[in-house]
């Protein structure tokens, strides 16, 4: 399979290289390569800066600019808030192409009002053929339904089409608990798949390893849409909240998390880490390379929230602090024993970041160098570079780094090479199969392990059930209640462990005083109506897929 895999690959790598050398057959994409400059804006702190000093001097953005003549104009978000970006639209300052988590609230408000462009009003003018390959059914009925119309005016990043979900080489689950090998092993290999005996892990290494923090729980900093700290956030999974709806069976009815049992449960385990010391308090605060710092340099035992593909990554950081341990991946804890952890990383193949083109004077431009980075020679070099310099195929027609890039510190592979650099541009294909098959053996290892573990998450997790219109009252009522719950869970977190259930009882008295009924009836009428929608919005999309 792996050979069949790689074959493919390079089979269309060397289609993609003969399209671009017929003057015959020059791709729509590639049909205006004049000289133009590209305003890009990613709306995510995360390794912003390492893309702006790299572009224009790495393999990757010198290639795209000498094939089609685009010059990036690179920015990017110095946090999660959307502060910056929402003053560049406030002010008119458009970036020509956005990259953003497909929840942006003001995204539905920028297509009502015509400022960024419906990809399928315009790919007949712009780039013939552009629909049919950048998206698939699945993409494209996921993007209808999050604005309520039958345009397109995203694409949705790591995503997977159709066809691709059919594969049986591609990992289905790789997000869980990372933890230090030689830590885990020296506490005595516990059992960590239960809540309790998590906690009792994180205790054993408070006791042994004094200057470790036993628990952080991701990355990256800030809130989520909610209000959410990343220590709750990022962690539903463990609590059966996958998706952060659930079904309510005795009540027939579909539910935000917050209503669950599970979640007061969450809770109090967030509150013990607090409380126990288990977690960095600072946490609540640190920016994200803070975060990152204390990973890469050895300071954390268990990372609750990663995936497994990240494996090389992390343990190359740690090589390169000089810290002589590496990550694994457990059995992750999970409040339901009964089936134990379960998570899906596909998500009916829709990544929750998307691309849209705003409508400047170069859309048209904007839509064809998407078309073009879309496309699997573009999607493969964004993983690993430029074939031959830091990759190729070995005599088992494996797709595989060379050698002296393996550990090679991440920072120095990004800007020196652009391996992984513009990743936020990338699909899912071409960065799951090679992340499982061309990387370290630990990687492989932890992905293997990790895929144990899939369910299909998609009926909740593909879509958004709480897409209210920005002048509506549901969205007043989600607001007033995010500015109140995020203040409150973090008091509730910090709290004596006696007063955790009385203060979520009163939180969510609280929240439903603000009118959470009303978006409850929302929800539960979402999720009830959803499958009626997608033919609705699929009318003219085979949504065989789906059974429909």
């Amino acid at each position: 399979m792996k050979k069949l895999v790689s074959l493919m690959l390079a089979l269309l790598m060397c289609l993609s290289i003969v399209s671009f050398g017929s003057a015959e057959d020059v791709p729509a994409y590639l049909s205006d390569t004049s000289p133009v400059t590209l305003k890009m804006y990613y709306d995510r702190p995360v390794d912003g800066n390492l893309v702006a000093q790299a572009n224009g001097n790495e393999p990757l953005s010198i290639k795209w600019k000498e094939e089609t003549g685009v010059t990036i104009d690179f920015q990017y978000a110095v946090d999660d808030s959307h502060t910056k970006l929402n003053m560049m639209i406030t002010s008119g300052d458009y970036p020509d192409i956005l990259i953003c988590y497909s929840n942006y609230d003001m995204l539905q408000d920028l297509a009502d009002n015509g400022v960024i462009i419906a990809y399928n009003k315009v790919e007949e003018e712009y780039d013939p053929g552009f629909m049919s390959r950048v998206m698939s059914a699945n993409t494209i009925l996921a993007m209808r339904q999050k604005f309520g119309t039958m345009d397109v005016f995203a694409v949705p990043t790591y995503s997977f089409k159709v066809e691709d979900l059919q594969r049986d080489d591609i990992a289905r689950c790789m997000t869980g608990m990372m933890v230090r090998k030689n830590i885990y092993e020296a506490i005595g290999s516990p059992d960590m798949s239960t809540i309790e005996g998590t906690l009792d892990a994180f205790r054993k290494v408070k006791q042994m390893f004094p200057d470790i923090i036993p628990v952080q729980g991701h990355r990256n900093s800030s809130n989520d849409g909610d209000g959410n700290p990343r220590i709750i956030g990022r962690a539903f999974q463990y609590f059966d909240l996958t998706g952060n709806y659930y079904y309510d069976e005795a009540d027939n009815t579909y539910k935000k998390y917050w209503n669950s049992p599970n979640y007061l449960e969450q809770l109090k385990f967030v509150n013990t880490l607090y409380n126990e010391g288990l977690m960095d308090p600072a946490e609540l605060t640190d920016s994200g390379e803070q975060l990152q710092a204390k990973l890469f340099s050895g300071r954390i035992f268990c990372n609750l929230n990663n995936d497994a593909d990240n494996t090389d990554w992390f343990n190359n950081e740690f090589t390169a602090a000089g810290v002589d341990d590496e990550w694994i991946f457990i059995e992750p804890m999970c409040l339901d024993t009964e089936e134990g952890y379960t998570y899906d990383n596909i998500n009916g193949g829709v990544g929750d970041h998307c691309i849209v083109v705003f409508n400047t004077p170069n859309a048209k431009r904007s839509m064809m160098f998407v078309d073009y980075l879309m496309q699997d020679q573009q999607q493969i070099e964004i993983l690993m570079g430029i074939q031959g310099q830091t990759w190729d195929y070995n005599e088992a027609g494996v797709a595989k780094t060379f050698d002296e890039f393996v550990s090679m510190p991440d920072a120095d592979k990004k800007t020196k090479y652009g391996i992984g650099l513009w990743y936020f541009l990338r699909q899912e294909l071409h960065n799951n199969i090679m992340k499982k098959y061309a990387g370290t053996a630990a990687q492989t290892a932890n992905i293997e392990f990790m895929s144990q573990f899939y369910k299909d998450y998609s009926f909740i997790t593909n879509g958004k059930a709480e897409n209210y219109a920005a002048d509506s009252e549901e969205i007043k009522i989600f607001t007033n209640i995010k500015e109140y719950y995020e203040v409150q869970v973090r008091k509730i977190i910090m709290a004596d462990p006696s007063q955790v259930e009385p203060m979520y009882k009163e939180m969510m008295a609280k929240i439903y005083d603000l009118g959470q009924a009303k978006l409850d009836a929302y929800i539960d009428n979402y999720y009830k109506n959803k499958a009626e929608a997608a033919k609705e919005y699929g009318s003219d999309l085979d949504l065989s897929f789906m059974g429909l």
